[in-house]
């Protein structure tokens, strides 16, 4: 402990206050296919905003003898300056009590403060007043996730075929050189009780981006319409991949599809057209540019996007079947038991209805997901099991409408080295994955 004190003081007289430098990392770091830093559990912890107590935890861990020191102090230095978080910082109010909480750790501790974590802790306090209420007020928390999946899903080709054969593949941690990742960034709002649901991310959101990840010939070449796309976390994952042939954003907020156009915009997605006017003053934090670390990212296609206002309360649908998509994806739009038949009066509307086959073919495809790979147009709905009752209505009041919905969660799931990392806020238990086939015309 006495070597790492004097390791970082002689790093402290070379440099300015409140810097770090930008190859500094944990100490307990091994030798990783991806950037070192991406990887560490603190650094995520600190984009995504989790709970400022379980973050000062995780950094008292760098220590030998867990107590909140040189080693700890500086790696929360090290997340402030890392320079996604310099582009798209975390909400301030987040910064200054995860800073508070610091110091007071090291207090506690009887450890030194040192000079840059004390100038950091006052640099937060004492922001301007208009700097401080720009921060607080709509969706200015800054998020990022880093989603690892396989190289196979960025070689999926425009037809939904594969540049190689076989299945995706599977990989067992972030050392495996056949592991990829993709960053999302999004904003949402600080507080759960305003700003609207769609101002907020959920877990099957990240569950649905998992299934894109993990099947992507299923997404590949197609027209795709999300219902309640909110903060975007599927649709920027589709786009980054590369997968879809056009994307239809619908939402019935205009503040929700005006946080979404920034959020596509911060990943380098650019919004084509709008079928619906925006929240005035919600495109303003609009980022040209990806930005995305990897180089590869950056050059990858991605295809065009448009948002379009969906009232499912009243459905247009002329308007609807127009965009014609060939898969709908919906994600947490089943938590008010009210919104059940307005959803599926929209994913009728957006389907239309199918052809009648012969009952040898369709008894098959009837009782299996096969019709989702083999190209026949159907919705793919993700739901938490908040509420039992409202998925049973929701299966119910399907069947009655002529749909034919089949529970897929354990056959259609997310394949083993795919997923986001370290989601410590997002509870992913209990998410039921549905599959509807349109009524028969």
């Amino acid at each position: 402990q006495i070597r790492d004190r004097r390791k970082y003081r002689a790093w402290e007289k070379q440099h300015r206050p409140g810097q770090l430098p930008h190859k500094m990392a944990p100490d307990t770091a091994d030798e990783v296919a991806v950037p070192l830093d991406l990887s560490d559990e603190c650094l995520l912890g600190y984009l995504q905003m989790s709970q400022a107590t379980v973050v000062i935890s995780k950094l008292r861990g760098k220590d030998p003898e867990g107590k909140f020191g040189a080693l700890p102090q500086a790696s929360l230095l090290w997340c402030l300056a890392f320079p996604i978080a310099k582009k798209f910082p975390p909400g301030r109010p987040y910064r200054e009590r995860l800073l508070k909480l610091a110091m007071l750790a090291a207090e506690r501790d009887g450890e030194e403060i040192s000079d840059a974590l004390a100038e950091a802790h006052i640099a937060s306090v004492t922001e301007s007043a208009a700097t401080r209420l720009e921060d607080d007020q709509w969706c200015h928390n800054h998020k990022t996730f880093i989603l690892d999946c396989p190289r196979d899903c960025r070689e999926a080709n425009a037809d939904g075929s594969t540049s190689r054969s076989g299945d995706e593949t599977q990989t067992t941690s972030h050392k495996n050189p056949a592991t990829n990742a993709i960053q999302i960034t999004i904003k949402t709002h600080p507080n759960l009780f305003e700003g609207g649901t769609g101002c907020h991310e959920w877990a099957s959101g990240f569950k649905l981006a998992e299934l894109v990840a993990s099947h992507p010939r299923v997404f590949a070449g197609k027209v795709i319409a999300e219902i309640g796309s909110g903060v975007g976390v599927t649709a920027i994952a589709l786009a980054q991949l590369g997968l879809p042939k056009m994307m239809h954003l619908l939402d019935r907020d205009s503040e929700t599809m005006g946080n979404c156009t920034s959020n596509l915009a911060i990943n380098g997605i650019v919004v084509e057209g709008f079928a619906a006017a925006i929240a005035p003053g919600a495109l303003d934090a609009r980022v040209s540019g990806n930005e995305n670390e990897n180089e590869k990212d950056t050059q990858r296609t991605k295809p065009p996007v448009r948002l379009t206002c969906l009232d499912w309360f009243d459905v247009n649908e002329q308007a609807l079947f127009a965009l014609n998509p060939d898969l709908v994806l919906a994600a947490d739009v089943l938590y008010d038991p009210l919104d059940v038949p307005g959803v599926l009066d929209a994913t009728k509307a957006l389907l239309g209805c199918r052809k009648e086959v012969e009952d040898g073919a369709e008894n098959e495809t009837r009782t299996s997901e096969k019709f989702i790979v083999e190209n026949e147009k159907c919705a793919i709905f993700v739901s938490a099991l908040r509420q039992p009752k409202t998925l049973e209505l929701f299966v119910q009041t399907a069947k009655n409408r002529g749909f034919e919905p089949l529970d897929i969660t354990e056959t259609f799931c997310v394949k083993q080295g795919v997923g986001f990392r370290r989601l410590g806020n997002v509870q992913r238990t209990n998410i039921i994955v549905h599959a509807l086939r349109p009524p028969v015309g």
